[in-house]
């Protein structure tokens, strides 16, 4: 798998962890504005806790707050959904519980419902076995069309774009890489970006041309300002950009990106790779010279629940 499908399933567990953190903001914000700068409530601990992966933490404590599911608060209801998805394994009958409680939720559409929805989508994508993408796929474009400009209309894209990709039946890769690019209308800062980043990986992985691959590395580069991207993520895109340019003959431009990637990462043990390739003639305009720096084998993560 190359470095930018690994950097793919990256994303998606990048993306988990802000979605928690948002609705984590919203209970926050329920306690007003003074609080919500450092909120203590036990709601909102239970929310940290399982930001913090703290599962069965967050899931005692929904459960007290939800005593009657049926009269708890709307974000107290999704937090104990969320934190019944975080036990891992898990159990059917708390997939089954979690679903119910999400589908209740998605009956209003209000922050809260947008997100039940979401991770309905989820459940049918990742969570349940066997997985059900034609389902998944419907949840989400009609998230996508209901409330696009949301955060879960545009976290929806990142997740419909994966299951265009990867998993629904499509007429050849070229149609799949179509399908994804038609996401990028609507799409906003960071998802158009990881979609860019996305459709490089799978360009990639498809064996698609490697300059249109490369263009869209360098748009995803062009939305990527230092900070705004993960530390790592941002490390494997200099790398491959830098791989790219050199196979495609852009030598003057894989020596810059090569140039960057050094002083942004001077430890980074790819660095040791690139200036040998350099020593061998990457500099030469036999594209072949090029470097291959993907990243170790065994390093691949494959699931992002």
């Amino acid at each position: 798998m190359s470095g930018r499908r690994r950097a793919a399933e990256r994303i998606g567990r990048r993306a988990a962890l802000g979605m928690l953190a948002a609705v984590l903001a919203l209970a926050g914000a329920r306690a007003g504005a003074a609080e919500a700068a450092a909120p203590t409530t036990p709601e909102v601990q239970a929310w940290r806790n399982n930001a913090q992966y703290l599962a069965r933490e967050a899931q005692r404590a929904f459960t007290r707050l939800a005593r009657d599911p049926a009269e708890a608060e709307r974000s107290t209801r999704l937090g104990l959904a969320l934190s019944r998805l975080s036990e891992q394994p898990v159990p059917a009958e708390t997939l089954a519980g979690a679903g119910e409680i999400l589908r209740q939720l998605a009956e209003t559409d209000d922050e809260y419902g947008r997100a039940a929805r979401y991770f309905l989508g989820r459940i049918a994508q990742n969570f349940q076995e066997p997985p059900d993408y034609p389902a998944a796929e419907k949840i989400f474009r009609e998230l996508i069309a209901r409330s696009g400009d949301s955060y879960w209309g545009q976290a929806a894209r990142g997740k419909l774009a994966l299951l265009i990709l990867y998993a629904l039946p499509a007429e050849n890769a070229a149609a799949r890489i179509a399908g994804v690019e038609a996401l990028l209308d609507g799409s906003q800062g960071a998802t158009t970006r990881d979609l860019h980043l996305l459709i490089a990986d799978a360009m990639l992985y498809y064996g698609l041309p490697k300059e249109t691959a490369l263009a869209h590395l360098l748009t995803a580069d062009s939305l990527s300002p230092p900070g705004a991207l993960a530390e790592g993520l941002r490390a494997d895109m200099l790398v491959q950009i830098v791989d790219l340019s050199a196979r495609t003959g852009r030598l003057a431009q894989a020596e810059t990106y090569a140039a960057r990637f050094a002083h942004e990462y001077p430890r980074d043990w790819r660095n040791s790779t690139i200036r040998a390739a350099e020593l061998i003639g990457i500099r030469s305009p036999a594209p072949q010279t090029a470097i291959n720096v993907q990243q170790p084998v065994g390093s691949e993560v494959r699931h992002d629940k």
